[in-house]
């Protein structure tokens, strides 16, 4: 699959493939495929309480079907794209655009979801994730020869605000990060390699994609 390929770095904006409806569906096969796998190695921790619930299996208890709709499939994957992904193509333009569209998560998270406890976090994960991206205007950063340390760094760094999900970090869940945070991480390989190889759209599409899905078994699992 292209995707496990060495990530090219994009040498202009406009370096773009034809997008491929069947590529596109292998890697929601493989993302599937691979996180059934990762569940299954994650259960042994979990029936031995190393692993605390995830969060996010409560959301639909949570949220009216509407609410949690655009939360989980709309507001969700556009902040983390544009947070994460959009700096893949690294210019002035696209950190101007991520730090407001991050300003407006904040406001998000503490206007509506009232989430105060949780900005301190992924405020942290997101000014990591800025100064690696942008090293290149406070730092003599070359960014062609490190873009591949950048682009593995985004999608590590994706997962790992993820394990927040698993309540408060603790020792346990710090050193089991990349197994129960590894279905994100490979998300953040594939939406990265999408949004690189075909535009940001095709990433943010992805990742609604796959979210749409969850909701969809949330929903049912809730009925």
């Amino acid at each position: 699959m292209k995707f496990l390929q060495f990530i090219k770095y994009p040498e202009s904006s406009d370096e773009l493939h034809e997008f491929s409806i069947k590529e596109f569906l292998k890697l929601c096969s493989f993302y599937f495929l691979a996180a059934i796998a990762i569940g299954i190695m994650i259960a042994p921790f979990a029936s031995l309480g190393l692993v605390p619930p995830n969060k996010n299996s409560l959301l639909a208890e949570n949220f009216e079907p509407l609410a949690l709709f655009f939360y989980m499939v709309l507001i969700g994957p556009f902040f983390e794209e544009a947070i994460f992904r959009l700096n893949l193509k690294t210019n002035k333009v696209n950190l101007i655009s991520s730090l407001l569209i991050f300003l407006g998560f904040l406001a998000y998270q503490f206007f509506i979801k009232n989430s105060v406890g949780y900005l301190y976090k992924i405020t942290l994960v997101f000014i990591v994730v800025i100064l690696i991206f942008h090293l290149k205007y406070f730092v003599k950063l070359n960014e062609k020869k490190h873009f591949k340390l950048m682009f593995y760094f985004s999608a590590v760094a994706f997962g790992f605000m993820h394990v927040f999900n698993f309540g408060e970090l603790t020792l346990t869940t710090l050193l089991l990060f990349p197994l129960i945070t590894m279905p994100q991480i490979i998300m953040g390989f594939i939406c990265g390699y999408l949004r690189i190889n075909y535009g940001f759209i095709y990433g943010l599409g992805f990742h609604s994609i796959i979210n749409f899905i969850a909701f969809t078994f949330m929903i049912l699992l809730k009925s």
